[in-house]
């Protein structure tokens, strides 16, 4: 996969350290595993959808990640705006698929945005 580089250095992105804007699209079905810390980490790429948040609305690929550390389970969802380079939405769920906290993009600055 590759990816770029810019002013973030301690950034870890889908086990993709110092990285924060990917170059290539993403496709469907790609997947990939990292351990980070003592965790497992299972990344997969789902679907491409729309998603609404308070800093708008945005086409995004929508990123599944499983986490195994130790003896816990848990998994993150996401939706990764290409066009931005960054997550736009995500949510943490427990083993049991219960949704434990979500974040989502509040507003944005385009004149401050990464060059492409």
């Amino acid at each position: 996969m590759q990816t770029e580089t810019f002013e973030r250095p301690g950034l870890l992105n889908w086990g993709i350290r110092g990285r924060a804007r990917l170059l290539e699209p993403l496709k469907i079905g790609e997947g990939w595993s990292f351990e980070d810390l003592g965790s497992t980490n299972q990344v997969s790429v789902v679907e491409r959808g729309r998603v609404k948040v308070p800093a708008g609305e945005f086409d995004c690929c929508v990123i599944e990640t499983k986490v195994l550390y130790a003896r816990l389970k848990f998994a993150f969802r996401s939706w990764y705006s290409e066009r931005l380079g960054i997550i736009v939405k995500s949510t943490a769920c427990d083993r049991t698929g219960k949704v434990t906290g979500i974040t989502e993009l509040t507003r944005y600055d385009l004149s401050k945005e990464p060059p492409h």
